[in-house]
């Protein structure tokens, strides 16, 4: 008898255990689902998938994600910053002088900004112009952080917008 239940309980906890894993595994894979850099992986996957049967020398070289960080006052006025970060996929050393466009111009196209100048934040190239009544400061930290910072011109003075620019730091890993 006491054979018998020594087995049930090991059979028992032997079952809770697949159980539990099986549960955890499901709630893994439903979060990924929502994860916004899974979605972009599995539509890249996609649109790779369809370029290799075009052509079997394409090779995905660099991706960019960008995240929005956007800030309101109690007036309704808003200010966002962009942080563009990209990873480079080859073995190749990224060797990169001034802004890294290709990054900045997934928030906004640089060569159609009005007004706009070539200036610095932190010693680093930068442009800042305008475009439909808001103004872009644009600059890249290194070749995988790049930043936009987008307001009203008339609600924040430029020296102020400056400052938070130069206070952006890299990320750390």
């Amino acid at each position: 008898m006491n054979k018998k239940k020594a087995i049930t309980i090991i059979c028992i906890c032997i079952a809770v255990v697949l159980v539990a894993g099986a549960v955890i595994q499901g709630i893994r894979l439903y979060n990924r689902e929502k994860d916004p850099y899974w979605q972009a992986a599995k539509k890249l996957y996609n649109v790779e998938s369809a370029l290799k049967e075009v052509d079997e020398d394409w090779e995905l070289e660099s991706l960019s994600t960008v995240t929005p960080y956007t800030y309101a006052n109690s007036e309704g006025v808003t200010i966002t910053y962009y942080h563009c970060r990209t990873a480079y996929l080859t073995d190749d050393e990224v060797k990169l002088e001034g802004m890294n466009t290709e990054a900045i111009e997934q928030v906004v196209d640089i060569e159609i900004l009005e007004n706009s100048r070539e200036c610095e934040v932190n010693g680093q190239a930068a442009i800042i112009g305008e475009l439909d009544g808001r103004t872009y400061l644009c600059w890249t930290l290194d070749p995988e952080n790049s930043c936009v910072i987008e307001y009203a011109a008339d609600t924040f003075a430029e020296e102020d917008i400056f400052r938070m620019a130069e206070s952006v730091q890299l990320p750390e890993e």
